[in-house]
């Protein structure tokens, strides 16, 4: 089976339902009356008609022949509390730049096609990075050859030397504990890829990836890791010198090298000189295209918003903490060259300790839900651009892989409705008929002011709701130390992962994402059971009462999908609005972008 052939096979297990033209506003299927019927990202966009890819035409030839030079300057919301390892659970996104992985998403793709604009990528529009060709060549074994001729960044202690196969094996014993010295996982969430039983170098240009068992999902997972979760393919010497959290230290294959970080302040990295990459557009060139790529900390939305007016910003990654609706549409106005997307993005969730009271009664974790009036905070919080309708972790774009909230069983839709009296009548149940009195943690990186609405409708069923915002070096200290006692807000509602990852965000061994604490062993062998789906309809079957189990345990206060505007200055070319590609594919980006020099300077910058 070939790796054209993949797409015709089991691509559909990884293709999801939105397919968002880029920079475009969708209209909304949903039935809400509370949407602006104009301006609504839809949730339930039909799944395309084929999973095999699709003729590509030159639809960038729009953009012009890149130039090379310059500088991308990226708003970031917070650069503090980050690790240069990028298998720590405190890693930072920008390990990615100097450090690769196997697989990435293929920028070719016609973006009317797929617009990676939501953080999954579907198999069908991926391609090798460090791996150029695969196939299955059994039922448990993935064999895949790597590129030659890819060297190491010439720094110390690896000094550019060749990666071959035997660094790829190294660096999965490294993450998965399974050889080369070490006997327990690097990683901290190993049971991604709970398909793989070892990776092994058969020759200095071959892997193979050795399965524990059949499964429809393995190509999945080792796929999807490489952009969902940073698997990154490493040097030992670079391990074994100790110190990979410091920012000095870190060596990869990657088209940048790391040459200054500030912490809370910036990051700049620098073109790698050595890089094997080229353009997919234009294979004769070499990427990257800029010099330079530099980071900077703006907290404050209203100072981002200034820096993009003045040109001191050319992007807007980041959509955690991004630009509000309000801001973003009073940009346009001023500043109409400044572009202009609506990205699907996650919604947020309250992750309830369910090992502590009260939230050790279900009864108490359901009137919660019920407390919240979704629909009403999408029309004023979200200014009608999305629906407010409530979904899981699981996004309702996973057409097959989840139920749409329409399709829910009677009983848990009305655990989701807005039932004020319902909620009190719970609460007095479970035991609490005066109300009860807790706390939430929330990074001030998140939205503050939306918990604000949330605490507000809480003390219409008696829910006495104390803030606690922090900074999100400590916010990721307490909750992945397992040390919330109480409840947690943060991005926990369909999620921009697939839905292989998507039901992992509630796994008892995921302590990195798992705030609730739910230790639910009937969930977790749910998940063992759809690793080893051995057909397509048994994953989709699987991965939809995982789901339902989920919903049904009302271990989080689950909102809906959001969405935020993005901006980028008009003189960053050979961009179509693409965010973030998969949790960790941010330097794909930047990577093949560039600076129109004559335009900038025309636009006195």
């Amino acid at each position: 089976m070939k790796k054209y052939l993949i797409g015709a096979t089991i691509g559909i297990l990884l293709l999801v339902a939105m397919v968002l033209p880029s920079c475009t506003k969708t209209t909304s299927t949903s039935t809400s009356t509370t949407a602006k019927t104009s301006q609504v990202v839809s949730t339930s966009t039909p799944a395309p008609t084929t999973t095999a890819p699709a003729t590509q035409s030159n639809w960038w030839d729009k953009f012009g022949e890149p130039t090379y030079g310059g500088t991308i300057t990226i708003r970031e919301g917070d650069l503090t509390g980050m690790s240069w390892d990028p298998s720590s659970p405190f890693g930072s996104f920008y390990t990615q730049f100097p450090i690769e992985t196997m697989f990435q998403a293929n920028w070719t793709v016609d973006r009317k096609l797929w617009a990676f604009q939501y953080g999954f990528t579907p198999i069908d529009y991926m391609e090798g990075a460090i791996a150029e060709k695969w196939e299955q060549t059994d039922p448990t074994t993935w064999t895949v050859q790597i590129r030659k001729g890819i060297k190491f960044q010439n720094k110390p202690p690896v000094n550019g030397r060749e990666l071959t196969a035997q660094d790829v094996q190294y660096s999965y014993d490294w993450l998965l504990g399974t050889g080369s010295g070490f006997d327990k996982p690097n990683m901290f969430w190993p049971s991604a890829v709970a398909s793989i039983e070892k990776v092994v170098a058969t020759d200095k240009y071959t892997v193979q990836y050795k399965l524990k068992t059949p499964s429809a999902v393995a190509i999945f997972q080792i796929m999807e890791a490489a952009i969902m979760r940073p698997w990154p393919i490493v040097a030992h010497e670079w391990v074994e010198q100790g110190n990979t959290i410091k920012w000095e230290n870190c060596v990869g294959t990657g088209p940048f090298l790391l040459t200054d970080f500030v912490e809370g302040t910036s990051v700049t990295l620098s073109k790698n000189p050595d890089y094997w990459g080229y353009d997919e557009r234009h294979p004769k060139n070499k990427l990257p295209y800029v010099d330079q790529i530099k980071s900077t900390a703006i907290p404050d939305l209203a100072t981002s918003v200034s820096a993009i007016r003045t040109g001191k910003v050319d992007l807007m990654v980041q959509t955690r903490g991004g630009l509000s609706w309000q801001q973003g549409e009073s940009l346009k106005k001023t500043n109409p060259d400044v572009q202009l997307c609506w990205y699907p993005n996650p919604g947020y969730s309250i992750d309830m300790m369910c090992d502590t009271a009260p939230f050790t009664d279900v009864k108490v974790r359901q009137a919660m839900n019920m407390a919240i009036d979704r629909a009403t905070i999408a029309k004023v919080h979200y200014g009608g651009y999305v629906d407010g309708v409530p979904c899981g972790v699981t996004a309702p774009v996973y057409a097959g892989f989840c139920l749409p909230y329409n399709q829910w069983p009677a009983d848990l839709q009305k655990g989701y409705y807005y039932d004020p009296a319902g909620a009190k009548a719970l609460l007095a149940e479970a035991g609490y008929p005066n109300g009860l009195q807790t706390h939430c943690l929330i990074s001030t990186n998140d939205d503050t002011s939306m918990l604000e609405i949330m605490k507000d409708e809480f003390k219409d069923i008696g829910v006495d709701l104390t803030i606690n915002a922090v900074q999100s070096a400590e916010f990721q200290s307490v909750t992945m130390g397992g040390k919330a006692d109480q409840m947690v807000f943060s991005q926990g509602t369909a999620m921009p992962f697939g839905p292989d990852w998507c039901i992992r965000f509630r796994e008892s061994t995921n302590t990195r994402d798992n705030f609730s604490r739910n230790n639910d062993k009937t969930y977790d062998g749910m998940i063992r059971t759809y690793d080893a789906a051995k057909t397509l309809d048994e994953a989709k079957n699987l991965s939809i009462k995982a789901d339902q189990y989920l919903l049904s345990q009302y271990w989080a206060v689950q909102t809906f999908p959001t969405a935020v505007p993005f901006a980028w200055q008009a003189w960053i070319t050979g961009y179509s609005g693409e965010n973030v590609i998969g949790g960790y594919g941010l330097q794909q980006v930047p990577t093949r972008l560039w600076v129109d020099q004559a335009k900038k300077k025309a636009m006195g910058n």
